[in-house]
């Protein structure tokens, strides 16, 4: 058998992540595949948002609709 990869929008595509402020950023995480909550959870909220946040107090993280991030969500205080 012969298989062929085809990409439907024409040109390969790549999904990647990261926390960029005005005098802060992250390295950026390349996301494979499709990210679930645990896997946002598991590989880039705890490995990157967490330690970042940690790093610079003084930052307060929003997401696009407005919301905090709570670090207890994590067990942290």
């Amino acid at each position: 058998a012969c298989i062929q990869e085809y990409n439907r929008w024409g040109a390969p595509s790549v999904k990647v992540w990261a926390v960029i402020t005005m005098e802060h950023r992250t390295d950026l995480v390349l996301v494979h595949g499709n990210i679930t909550a645990r896997r946002y959870i598991d590989e880039i909220l705890t490995p990157h948002v967490l330690p970042f946040m940690e790093a610079h107090p003084d930052i307060r993280g929003f997401f696009s609709n407005k919301t905090t991030l709570d670090p207890r969500f994590f067990g942290r205080q």
